[in-house]
């Protein structure tokens, strides 16, 4: 059986300082965020209509506006003159800008 001892300890600043087994925690600040390289590797790793991927796409039957959500199901994929292609599965975030019920296309990111 192993055991864990936590310790709590108030610093300097009069704020605690929380230890494990003698070790303090790394702060989520002190995590490096992503390489540009790293980003770009895990997109283009990405299958099509994955989660963090992006489809041009006209809404089926109802409007949608810069930063609303949409279920997949009332979108359709597009290109810039007409609907090309069945609905989508999962939510997706207008990124793009406000379409009209089938009258117009615009972006959208899968986040679901």
């Amino acid at each position: 059986m192993s055991t864990i001892r936590v310790n709590t300890i108030l610093d300097a600043s009069g704020g605690n300082t929380v230890t494990i087994n003698g070790k303090t925690p790394i702060a989520l600040a002190d995590v490096p965020a992503p390489t540009t390289a790293q980003v770009l590797t895990a997109t283009a790793s990405a299958a099509a209509q994955a989660v963090g991927t992006y489809a041009f796409c006209a809404t089926s039957g109802v409007g949608s506006t810069a930063g609303a959500t949409i279920a997949g199901s009332s979108l359709r994929l597009s290109d810039s003159r007409d609907t090309q292609g069945g609905t989508l599965s999962g939510t997706w975030l207008n990124v793009g800008g406000t379409v009209v019920a089938g009258a117009a296309a615009t972006l959208f990111l899968r986040v679901s």
